[in-house]
């Protein structure tokens, strides 16, 4: 069976190949990521990542398979999955929002906030705020301390570990990541959808990233 794994750069630092003992694995950086280059039209739709799959997908002519993704990659996996359902064997999900605003308000942010030793009612959980203003001031308040590694991992040796895994790629490419959340279908609540979803569904959390 072969497995698509997606936003799971770095994956071999810390687990090996594990996968690669039960699955023909493709990592795939999307358009604007890692390895991959930008579109010259700045098309980063849900609609045309989508097609990327699919292209590479019957390039490789797989009728089905897994897919296998982290963080942001949930959105992506749901988005692919209403797409083509009958596609997607099972899917894997590893720390995965379904629900980006959800996740920034209820999780990421006060989360943020509690490392910084802020009060609990403070400047980044006013919701009058624009929350993309309030994501982007509580980063910069956790860079200026040196403390956004807490945000992923439990040791500061992994979150060293996981950059130095970055560097090994020449010009790495985070455009995605500079469109993704001005992008309005990224935004959407995918829980619902999740009720309609018939393939299996392993979902991992943890207390670290």
């Amino acid at each position: 069976m072969a497995a698509l794994a997606l936003e799971v750069f770095g994956w071999k630092n810390f687990f090996g190949n594990v996968l690669e003992q039960h699955f023909q694995m493709i990592y795939l950086d999307q358009r604007g990521v890692g390895r991959s280059t930008s579109p010259k039209d700045h098309n980063y739709s849900m609609e045309r990542i989508v097609k990327d799959f699919e292209e590479v997908r019957n390039s490789l002519g797989i009728k089905q398979w897994l897919t296998l993704g982290h963080s942001f990659g949930g959105i992506l996996q749901m988005g692919y999955a209403e797409r083509h359902p009958k596609i997607i064997s099972g899917m894997l999900m590893i720390n995965c929002t379904l629900d980006l605003t959800e996740s920034f308000n209820d999780t990421w942010i006060p989360k943020a906030c509690e490392f910084l030793n802020l009060p609990r009612h403070n400047i980044y959980t006013n919701d009058s705020i624009p929350l993309l203003d309030r994501l982007m001031g509580v980063i910069g308040k956790l860079n200026e301390k040196d403390l956004k590694w807490k945000m992923a991992f439990a040791d500061e040796k992994n979150s060293i570990a996981m950059d130095a895994s970055y560097e090994e790629i020449p010009n790495w490419n985070n455009d995605l990541a500079i469109h993704a959340l001005s992008i309005k279908e990224y935004w959407n609540n995918y829980k619902p959808l999740a009720t309609d979803m018939k393939m299996p569904v392993l979902f991992f959390t943890g207390d670290s990233d």
